[in-house]
């Protein structure tokens, strides 16, 4: 029989870590010089910026092709189209612009972050502080939210996690989406830690929390 890993950012398995010495751990540093870390990390808008124009226009001109194909079958192709490039591409456009190495300038990357953000329903400031978590201990059991398999591996909740399909039932279920989204964002604004936030912010950004959580369960509050 295999033994279900505690996976938990709150138990015994985060003290473990820290005891280990694997909290904000000293790793391996390559050989690399400045210089050559500058270049690797230079940063341009241009290319950002076709990227960006491209990608939006793509997805407008799919979504205007599901009104045009509408009621017909040919309706299958704009639909996969715009599916693909509305959530999986937004997570890679979250995922570096939230880390500013989308564009050289700085406001597009938060502007790209917040839109991202919210197409695929992260709530933008929580979500910040847990990712530079998943980096900074990365797949430490009891420090990063955010390993995608834990051991033993349910390939159904993989299947169903991928899916979305758990996330959104909280959200559109009408007797109790919006009650969820609102606990959310209460508890995270008073420091608490409830599944969806894992890591709550320090307490000056409170109040951002709570007014981009705001704006996310507007859809929802309809």
């Amino acid at each position: 029989m295999i033994d279900t890993v505690d996976y938990s950012l709150t138990k015994t398995a985060s003290k473990k870590a820290k005891e280990k010495g694997l909290v904000d751990a000293d790793w391996y540093l390559p050989p690399i010089s400045k210089k050559d870390i500058r270049n690797l990390l230079e940063r341009k808008d241009k290319p950002a910026i076709f990227d960006t124009i491209l990608w939006f226009g793509l997805i407008f001109s799919s979504g205007y092709g599901i009104y045009y194909f509408w009621q017909t079958y040919w309706v299958i192709l704009p639909i996969l189209i715009y599916s693909v490039l509305y959530y999986s591409t937004a997570d890679s456009r979250w995922h570096e612009s939230g880390h500013g190495t989308a564009f050289k300038t700085d406001w597009m990357n938060d502007l790209l972050y917040q839109i991202s953000s919210f197409m695929i329903y992260r709530l933008p400031i929580s979500w910040r502080w847990s990712h530079a978590r998943h980096h900074s201990d990365t797949i430490i059991i009891g420090r990063d939210p955010e390993i995608s398999v834990p051991r033993p591996p349910n390939i159904k909740g993989i299947i169903l996690k991928m899916l979305k399909y758990r996330f959104l039932f909280k959200i559109y279920n009408r007797r109790g989406g919006r009650v969820w989204l609102n606990a959310l964002v209460l508890k995270t604004s008073k420091g608490l830690r409830p599944s969806g936030v894992r890591i709550p912010p320090p307490p000056h950004f409170f109040y951002k929390v709570s007014q981009k959580g705001t704006i996310f369960n507007s859809p929802v509050n309809k």
